[in-house]
């Protein structure tokens, strides 16, 4: 296994000897060459499987894997251990293979789409049930066949192996001559029960010498735990370019009858098949590749956030498409608002550009207005979200509003593992990520102003992404990144943001009377949190030298105070934190 970089640059006779004319893109002089695909490729001249892996494996410094390493280096060596250590290489081999698979399940989920390219001309046509059309196919059911059936081979070693140092007795006592002590026959030798050639043993052996063959070639981490004599890798080999698996296993075909050996059988025929056709080179070079694999990475993030129902609300009367959007509670009460998000899978100087940034405060607008369509047309219409506007107030509620975006390197400059969503967001990192292009406001210091949106710019771990993308839908593991997200925000607010209880000190005022008399200065910087609550929630900028991370806009500690005593004398104000409502 051999590995090339989306979108990096190489001499042109380095990828010209691997990967056909129509999957590169050349520099003007075409000295320089990349492919803009991603996905797997199978070169019969080199008799070796590339994989094309997405540019977010190259860091911002542009060395790969964060490696003072060439990008030529992952051609000319297929050694990931010495490259990247142990860990990471098992976690980069495995991953190639998740990409691969991660491909066709977009293909599945996308009908009809127009950035793959798939070509097997010379399909293999198995003996048995199988129909694997490229490599990566049979030895991902080679895997799974041996994760799955762990128990039938240690049933069958167990009872194979099962008596074989007893004592034939009836043989013994007809072949060997016994000397006689005391009129005691007394016996030397024995005749031990030994089995014929164990049919379902040597296909086993076949089996797992295969795996051991697939490891040392493609480094993917395979656990065999019975304790086989194995045939040597170089054996294996010799196999293949002698076209002799095929004939061996022609010879015992019919030695079976338990499904599962059946089934094993006519995998091991169709990896011999394709291997030997391709040692011969009687076979075209195949491939399953995605070219825009951001589309791939926005589907992935899809499948991971999104709510499937509100797919038709995704797509905007304007012409604009959101990319993910779901409901979750607000940050403010436990009444349920829009969250949105766009996703960027590469991480670079232009994706949060003016552009992106403005689509992102529009999706936002558009949904807000949506909502109140709704409630136009009518107030009872159970898709209308009360939560996202308050009629006591004039109030909008906060509408979180994200990027996401991928990254494959942690803070220890390790590849992140399957397991850690990785989720961080940026402004832990540089405390950038309020910056004045990141807000929108019409009024400075109002919060929940219709017109006031906060976006928040947000890593993710890709390689956890493509593992959960793999796996399929999860409500579970949805729920746990909608919280991360929740959770995340409310921390963020209240680090831009300090929030207060508003309660009237006269018993006799209501909490409107108390609002009218300080309406003006209160518009947009307070909300009613709940319908039957006693209380309003004030939430004022933080000031520059206020003892905060950022500020939003030119606000000053003599206003925010001034506000506060004017309000004390109609209000108990009670300083709080958003997280603690």
């Amino acid at each position: 296994m051999k590995i090339i970089f989306e979108d990096y640059l190489y001499d042109s006779d380095v990828l010209c000897r691997i990967l056909p004319k129509e999957l590169l893109s050349f520099s003007s002089d075409e000295k320089l060459v990349k492919t803009t695909y991603v996905g797997y490729f199978y070169s019969k001249d080199y008799q070796d499987a590339f994989f094309i892996l997405p540019k977010v494996f190259i860091d911002s410094n542009g060395r790969p894997f964060g490696k003072d390493l060439t990008k030529e280096y992952f051609i000319e060596n297929r050694n990931l251990t010495d490259w990247l250590g142990e860990i990471d290489a098992q976690i980069v081999s495995r991953l190639s293979f998740w990409l691969y698979m991660a491909i066709a399940r977009y293909a599945e989920r996308n009908c009809g789409t127009e950035i793959l390219m798939n070509r097997d001309i010379q399909e293999i046509k198995s003996v048995g049930e199988y129909d694997c059309t490229t490599l990566i196919e049979i030895i991902q059911s080679l895997r799974k066949f041996n994760r799955d059936h762990q128990s039938l081979f240690t049933f069958i070693a167990k009872y194979n192996r099962s008596g074989i140092n007893n004592i034939y007795w009836g043989k013994t006592i007809c072949s060997v001559l016994p000397y006689l002590q005391d009129d005691t026959p007394v016996y030397l030798d024995f005749v031990n029960k030994k089995k014929n050639i164990n049919f379902d043993e040597e296909l086993i052996v076949l089996f797992y010498s295969v795996l051991e063959y697939l490891k040392e070639k493609y480094f993917f981490e395979e656990t065999i735990n019975l304790n086989y004599n194995l045939i040597p890798v170089h054996e294996i080999d010799a196999l293949i370019e002698a076209e002799m698996g095929t004939i061996m296993l022609n010879k015992i075909r019919h030695k079976y009858f338990t499904d599962e050996l059946v089934q094993l059988w006519n995998l091991l025929y169709v990896f011999f098949d394709k291997a030997e056709r391709i040692a011969t080179k009687n076979y075209i070079n195949e491939c399953v590749l995605a070219k825009s694999f951001n589309n791939v990475f926005e589907d992935m993030i899809d499948q991971l956030i999104s709510d499937n129902k509100l797919t038709s609300l995704k797509k905007n009367k304007d012409g604009k498409i959101i990319d993910h959007l779901y409901t979750d509670n607000s940050l403010i009460n436990n009444g349920n608002v829009y969250f949105i998000a766009d996703s960027k899978y590469y991480k670079d100087s232009s994706d949060l550009g003016e552009t992106a940034v403005y689509k992102q405060f529009t999706y936002a607008r558009n949904i807000i207005q949506h909502n109140l369509n709704l409630y136009q047309k009518n107030p009872s219409d159970k898709n209308y979200l009360p939560a996202m506007r308050d009629e006591l107030t004039d109030g909008y509620n906060i509408v979180p509003n994200y990027f996401i975006r991928g990254s494959v390197i942690d803070s220890d400059g390790n590849l992140y593992n399957y397991e850690d969503d990785g989720l961080i967001n940026e402004f832990d990192k540089d405390h950038k990520a309020s910056t004045s292009k990141l807000v929108n406001f019409h009024f400075q210091n109002r919060l929940f102003d219709r017109d006031t949106m906060v976006l928040q710019t947000y890593n993710i771990n890709f390689i956890y992404v493509v593992a959960k993308y793999i796996e399929g839908e999860d409500e579970i593991v949805k729920a746990e990144i909608h919280k991360k997200f929740r959770e995340d925000l409310i921390n963020r607010f209240d680090n831009l943001y300090q929030f207060y209880i508003l309660k009237p000190i006269s018993i006799s005022t209501t909490l409107e009377d108390a609002l009218n008399m300080h309406f003006r200065q209160l518009a947009g910087k307070v909300i009613h949190p709940f319908k039957d609550a006693d209380y309003l929630i004030l939430a004022l900028e933080k000031c520059e030298n206020g003892n905060t991370e950022t500020k939003l806009t030119k606000v000053s500690i003599k206003e925010n105070d001034e506000l506060l005593k004017n309000l004390e004398e109609d209000f108990c104000v009670l300083p709080s934190k958003l997280n603690e409502l």
